[in-house]
């Protein structure tokens, strides 16, 4: 920590001199700008400075001044490292993490063989992931999971995915370790992750002392090949434009209740003679995007001859 701290405030010793020292009158010459060129934009800054002053308007020294007056010289300091190096220092408290669901998993048979696994702790789903009979059309679901999984857990996973990389889902609230080992899983090709990037939560700050509203970087998790997710997070191998809120709200109609199946687009064609005039506004409303992806890239892989239609 002492040793992050000093580094930084090193850095910010440029910063501190081009804040704090105006150049002097005669470092136009000694840096080869020719006097007549540094004597006409004295002139002219004279000249602004006078017609705001007859104007009853601030020079723009004088709100530079005022801006500089308000800030002490280490918070003028700790203010660039935070423009330099905006995800090692921050000016406000750092996200936590989702809180942690201890429920257990979910499960559902979807059309055309597909099993659905919702995995709210991965401590509590290795016994569900041994029960998947066909890994090759299974849809895991680490949707809003902040809980880093077991190495038997990955283990499995990593298995699972030998003949066909396994279809995982994530969102913006996919969050903490469990980034870094998905990303390693990936990089493997023993899964391929739907959905939005995740959270990038993969750093841990604390406050930087005598200074108030700012946060250093204390610690952070790196991929198994030294890359960080730190504020950008885990890019899908297929992406998904998933509005946040309508992501959430697909997500959550099942938790209250409704059979996953219905937040799937196929689920509104027309059944045992129903018409399928409903507004298709109100469809729409309840599709979950990231869920209809995953099946989609199943079902082409159907199509395509690569997985047994059922």
């Amino acid at each position: 920590m002492n040793l992050l701290l000093t580094a930084l405030g090193a850095l910010a010793l440029p910063l501190t001199g081009a804040v704090a020292a105006p150049a002097a009158e005669g470092d136009a010459s000694a840096s080869g700008t020719p006097p007549a060129v540094t004597a006409a934009a004295a002139t002219e800054a004279a000249d602004n400075s006078a017609s705001g002053a007859a104007e009853g308007l601030p020079s723009a020294e004088s709100l530079m001044a005022e801006e500089l007056a308000a800030h002490s010289q280490q918070e003028l300091v700790w203010r660039g490292l935070a423009a330099l190096y905006p995800e090692k220092v921050l000016t406000v408290p750092p996200p936590e993490l989702p809180g942690h669901s201890p429920a257990p998993p979910l499960k559902a048979d979807l059309p055309r063989g597909v099993t659905y696994l919702r995995i709210y702790d991965p401590s509590l789903g290795l016994a569900m992931l041994d029960t998947v009979k066909d890994p090759q059309k299974l849809i895991l679901d680490l949707r809003f999971c902040s809980t880093p999984a077991p190495k038997k857990f990955l283990n499995r996973l990593n298995k699972l995915g030998e003949e066909r990389p396994v279809i995982v889902l994530v969102n913006r609230r996919t969050a903490g370790e469990i980034e870094i080992q998905l990303a390693d899983l990936q990089a493997k090709k023993k899964i391929l992750t739907v959905g939005t990037p995740t959270a990038g939560q993969t750093g841990t700050y604390i406050p930087v002392p005598g200074m108030m509203h700012f946060y250093v970087l204390e610690s952070e998790i790196l991929t198994a090949d030294g890359q960080s997710l730190l504020g950008k997070g885990l890019t899908p191998s297929v992406a998904v434009e998933a509005d946040p809120q309508a992501d959430y709200l697909a997500y959550h109609l099942v938790e209250r209740g409704t059979a996953v199946e219905s937040v799937l687009q196929m689920q509104f064609a027309p059944r045992n003679g129903t018409s399928a005039e409903s507004p298709e506004k109100d469809q729409a409303a309840t599709i979950d995007a990231v869920l209809q992806r995953g099946m989609d890239v199943i079902v082409a892989l159907q199509v395509m001859g690569l997985l047994p239609p059922s």
